[in-house]
């Protein structure tokens, strides 16, 4: 029996990473959903969709009319998706790609990598940024061993203009602004900070004090680099993991 599957958002970048789940032969797309790609057909944004769905058109957002889904894919545009995804039936099980849930109560965070235990199984998980994806993967397993300081990490990351998504009219998203010039953003108040440094304590079971993140535009179209400085602890000569904390893989013993 197929999972029958819907996506929020298609015809953005993130929507469009969901898309490839048509093509896998557990799933069935169903619903597929946007605002200014309504009333078009799927092949006309992505050309090399299964033939069975290139006639589906793309419907207008509304939660109160979404036929029977087993599985929901939600990519919307900060600040959006709280309210609208609280109309979604408990029935159907939702990936928040959007960041309105993470850490959010009643929803999994789901750093797949370093706690898949925490997802099995859940109704609502929301899907970590890219820019703790990309940092907290790589930090994980030095955290969980109590092989680095958790306070007064550094990191330092370049993204590609993509992060932004297709929407938005931020100057620094036109080719002429962003060619040939990183630029760094969000300085002390990026909206990922918070999500950092909340995973960082929960691994570590310490503070995160001190965190520094300097997130850079940089002209290409995707991808992450980012680069971390932490202090490392002195040797004990012995693991020093914290109970509880997971390591990438499955859970950890104390």
């Amino acid at each position: 029996m197929s999972i029958r599957v819907g996506i929020v958002g298609i015809s953005g970048f993130g929507g469009g990473g969901a898309a490839p789940v048509a093509g896998h032969p557990a799933f069935e797309l169903v619903y597929a959903a946007g605002e200014g790609s309504a009333g078009s057909r799927l092949a006309e944004r992505f050309p090399g969709v299964p033939a069975r769905l290139a006639g589906r058109v793309i419907e207008k957002w509304d939660p109160a009319s979404l036929p029977e889904l087993d599985l929901l894919f939600a990519s919307l545009p900060t600040g959006t998706s709280a309210g609208a995804l609280a109309r979604v039936s408990r029935s159907v099980k939702i990936v928040d790609i959007g960041g309105d849930h993470r850490y959010a109560e009643g929803w999994a965070y789901g750093l797949a990598d370093v706690w898949p235990e925490r997802i099995g199984g859940q109704s609502r998980v929301a899907n970590p940024g890219c820019f703790p994806a990309a940092s907290l993967t790589a930090l994980a397993p030095l955290l969980a061993e109590g092989l680095v300081e958790p306070g007064n990490i550094v990191i330092d990351a370049k993204t590609g203009i993509s992060g932004a998504g297709r929407g938005g009219a931020d100057s620094r998203l036109g080719y002429a602004e962003s060619n040939e010039n990183p630029v760094p953003y969000g300085l002390l108040r990026h909206v990922h900070m918070p999500e950092m440094a909340g995973t960082i304590e929960r691994l570590s079971g310490g503070s995160a004090a001190g965190l520094v993140f300097t997130p850079h535009l940089v002209p290409m179209t995707r991808g992450i680099l980012a680069t971390l400085y932490c202090r490392g602890r002195a040797s004990t000569g012995q693991c020093r993991r914290r109970p509880g904390a997971s390591m990438p893989g499955g859970p950890s013993s104390a």
